[in-house]
């Protein structure tokens, strides 16, 4: 019984020097190694964030991410259907669009990082104040914030060089096939949050 239980110490002990013994040789150093290439290997086929080319183009992350065109496509079609929504008393709707505009921007933190400064200015300046009209179901002013958030759009093409985008009150919906008529208040949108809380 005592023999089985001297074993019984004796394996941990050596299980432990060995595992020692193997962490810094030639082995381990080859499995980094080939862990590195392998690394290598995928990033030479997808990318990486900084732009590796794959057989003449950027398959990188930031090569395939939406950029602002992309986009301010979302961006501008949601903002329309605000209009109508807010005009047709579908309050909780312009909430949703408001929000999902934003989020549209998302992808602008990897591509264009030096400009969020720039858009978290323009959407406390013009976006938040418009979403307090929302709020509100204050009509006259939302009309009046529109225009006064389109004004910036505006001004924001043309500090970016893109003077020649030149956008004004929608003529139509974006989505026709939303019921803009219907009416709810912003907070039927469960995800609706105040400005500045």
């Amino acid at each position: 019984m005592k023999k089985y239980r001297w074993v019984a110490l004796l394996i941990p002990v050596l299980a432990v020097a060995l595992l020692a013994a193997g962490c810094g040789t030639s082995q381990n150093q080859n499995q980094v190694a080939d862990l590195q290439q392998r690394v290598g290997a995928i990033e030479n086929k997808v990318g990486n964030v900084e732009g590796t080319p794959f057989n003449g183009k950027d398959v990188s992350i930031l090569g395939t991410t939406p950029k602002f065109a992309i986009t301010m496509r979302e961006y501008g079609d949601r903002f329309s259907d605000m209009y109508y929504a807010a005009k047709g008393g579908n309050w909780a709707l312009a909430a949703y669009l408001d929000h999902y505009l934003r989020a549209s921007l998302t992808w602008t933190k990897v591509t264009k990082p030096k400009e969020q400064d720039s858009i978290k200015s323009f959407h406390q300046s013009y976006l938040d104040p418009l979403l307090v009209t929302v709020a509100n179901k204050d009509l006259p002013a939302f009309m009046t914030q529109y225009q006064k958030t389109i004004e910036g759009c505006n001004g924001c093409h043309k500090a970016m060089g893109y003077g020649f985008i030149t956008v004004g009150l929608p003529k139509a919906p974006a989505d026709t096939h939303f019921d803009y008529n219907q009416k709810t208040t912003a907070t039927d949108f469960k995800e609706f949050v105040m400005p500045g809380k």
